[in-house]
């Protein structure tokens, strides 16, 4: 048997290498500016909140602060365990801490804000939760609201407390 040897140049195999690897990176950065001109919808004001039913949050934060569950002293892991609030099921969350000023960390609000959600009605959604630190370290929701924004042709493209159709 007669053993065949590879005549092609290793320097032409080296440059369609680079080719390749040029026209999958061009392919890809492609693919994801378009994804990127989606606009977000995290910006500009709210119109109106509509209340957020949180339930029995604080009874339940207080309860696991007695057995000693280190997340109820966190502000923004107790906002995030408010019912309801799925950060899976969306394009981007923003979480934002608000202070009346420094020198009062005790009390503060937390906004959340959701876009791109996997809704056919409503594209984004904001949660402020007006919080306080209590004297024994866990955090108490003391108001919770919310504001939608509609996909295009859904409703209204602002933030506002009133449903999209």
């Amino acid at each position: 048997m007669r053993k065949t040897q590879n005549t092609l140049n290793p320097r032409i195999n080296l440059k369609m290498l680079i080719v390749m690897i040029t026209s999958i990176c061009f392919y890809v950065l492609l693919a994801s500016a378009e994804e990127a001109t989606t606009e977000l919808r995290t910006e500009g004001p709210v119109e109106s909140y509509s209340e957020y039913y949180v339930g029995k949050v604080n009874q339940n934060n207080y309860l696991s602060f007695l057995h000693k569950e280190m997340w109820t002293t966190d502000m923004i892991q107790v906002a995030l365990k408010i019912p309801g609030i799925g950060l899976t099921e969306c394009k981007s969350v923003i979480i934002e801490i608000e202070r009346p000023s420094a020198e009062d960390p005790e009390t503060s609000v937390v906004l959340i804000t959701l876009d791109g959600l996997m809704d056919d009605s409503v594209r984004a959604k904001k949660y402020k939760m007006h919080m306080k630190k209590r004297e024994e370290g866990w955090w108490e929701v003391n108001q919770a609201e919310q504001a939608q924004s509609c996909w295009p042709e859904r409703g209204h493209q602002g933030f506002s407390g009133d449903p999209c159709n």
